[in-house]
């Protein structure tokens, strides 16, 4: 049941969401979102502060955009492509492994991943929905913490995830706390381990709410803080030597990955997007082919 009271975090006023129309749904999760961002970024890294304005700015979030947005759009980024190509690698991996989700959402991944023989699921979200906690009812080999990325891996011992799975997660985290962040997932993997990401590309965005506000290559205002290049995050990675070796593209609307032990295939990926940067703004082209060329969608290896 969808809540239909909810507060606002700028000024207290209670709004009542079934009054509201599409159009003003959007503009006051728009408003709210970037209010609490712009708080969230004045406060200390990994401060408990920032984590309780994080907490409010999704809760907030997950209340209003039901009421705007179907049934389908509610999975937050989730999709069987995505999610199925994840499936592949761990069925052809019998040995006991750990999977850990960043973002869990609702479950629509993990209900996958705990159906596959020898894999322990492990994850977390600001947010623990009432979903995921009757599937950890439900299954022993999942495991999700309330907390943020940052805590919830701290938790974990080093080098003890084979596969890392963020799907739209990336793009939430803080600038200032994104390089420790990335330096825990690089320790706790194991070496030769495997990360999925999807990451919304900046070049034809924003993707957070701003984007129905904002026009096209804007700086995205609400709670997308780190909406990157496909350059800009192989870049980033690299640096945690978490390297590309499989080169992603998009065919018939699914999600495909060749091999690219080498990197040239990616290298030629970024030399594209360079391209396109300068067209995005000028037709739909560029849009599609930011999609066509796989350019938000990472298969990276712990090297």
């Amino acid at each position: 049941m969808k809540q239909r009271m909810v507060q606002r975090i700028s000024n207290g006023e209670m709004i009542d969401l079934a009054k509201l129309n599409r159009k003003k749904l959007k503009r006051l999760h728009y408003e709210e979102e970037k209010c609490i961002a712009k708080k969230i970024c004045t406060l200390s890294p990994f401060s408990k502060d920032r984590d309780e304005y994080l907490k409010k700015m999704y809760d907030f979030a997950y209340a209003v955009m039901p009421w705007y947005q179907s049934s389908k759009k509610q999975s937050y980024g989730a999709n069987a492509n995505s999610i199925g190509i994840v499936c592949d690698f761990l069925r052809a991996d019998k040995t006991q492994k750990v999977i850990y989700e960043a973002g869990v959402g609702i479950g629509f991944s993990c209900r996958h991943f705990v159906e596959i023989p020898n894999t322990q699921v492990k994850g977390c979200d600001v947010v623990m929905s009432k979903e995921i906690k009757l599937l950890m009812e439900q299954y022993q080999n999942l495991s999700v913490d309330e907390d943020t990325l940052y805590n919830s891996l701290k938790k974990m011992d080093d080098g003890s995830i084979d596969y890392f799975y963020a799907d739209n997660v990336i793009e939430h985290l803080l600038p200032d706390e994104f390089p420790e962040i990335l330096h825990l997932i690089s320790r706790k993997m194991k070496r030769n381990g495997m990360l999925f990401l999807i990451i919304p590309n900046w070049l034809d965005g924003p993707h957070d709410v701003s984007k129905y506000f904002l026009n096209r290559g804007s700086k995205a205002e609400g709670s997308h803080f780190m909406e990157m290049s496909y350059r800009e995050t192989l870049d980033k990675f690299k640096k945690e030597n978490i390297k590309p070796e499989y080169f992603t593209y998009k065919h018939q609307g699914k999600i495909k990955y060749l091999k690219d032990r080498l990197g040239i295939l990616n290298k030629i990926k970024v030399e594209v997007e360079s391209i396109l940067s300068f067209v995005l703004n000028k037709t739909d082209c560029g849009k599609n082919w930011i999609y066509k060329m796989g350019m938000t969608y990472y298969i990276l290896v712990q090297k």
